[in-house]
């Protein structure tokens, strides 16, 4: 697997040589990505492993950001808000005894706890809920909410 073969547009990167940057354009039929860095520099196109794009040999100098500004060689999933999740989107309840994600459905957020349908329901289903608190939740597919794709297990935001 390459570095930044699930690149999404917008995430934020560092690079060795140019500092801080973020990804403006992803090419999947080369393999390429475009990143426009904070500093003079205005754009400079890496291949999915890191490397300078057209530089063969190069050393890999370029890693994902996550929330901390850490760096990452992998894709540091995005917390997702919980008032924009889609009904009846499948997510995980974590059981801190079993230590152990349970499918549930979404139902809705009401500022404070995250609500879900219980034995494996949908909205379509049943009306049974059961309020949690958004830090045990994980999204247990992938949604596309405002053109940004959060994958499976992304957690909530608190």
């Amino acid at each position: 697997m390459k570095r930044f073969e699930y690149a999404q547009i917008g995430d934020k990167v560092y690079s060795r040589c140019h500092g801080f940057g973020t990804i403006t354009a992803i090419d999947f039929i080369h393999n390429i990505i475009t990143v426009f860095f904070n500093s003079k520099i205005e754009k400079v196109v890496y291949n999915f492993d890191g490397t300078y794009y057209g530089v063969y040999e190069a050393e890999q100098n370029l890693f994902y950001v996550d929330v901390e500004n850490k760096y990452s060689e992998i894709r540091p999933l995005p917390k997702i808000d919980c008032s924009e999740i889609p009904i009846d989107t499948k997510v995980f309840l974590y059981n801190s005894n079993t230590k152990k994600n349970y499918p549930y459905h979404f139902s809705f957020y009401d500022g404070e706890y995250c609500y879900i349908y219980i034995d494996g329901k949908t909205s379509h289903t049943t009306s049974e809920i059961l309020g949690c608190h958004t830090n045990i939740l994980s999204l247990g597919e992938d949604v596309i909410i405002n053109g940004i794709v959060y994958s499976e297990g992304t957690k909530f935001k608190s």
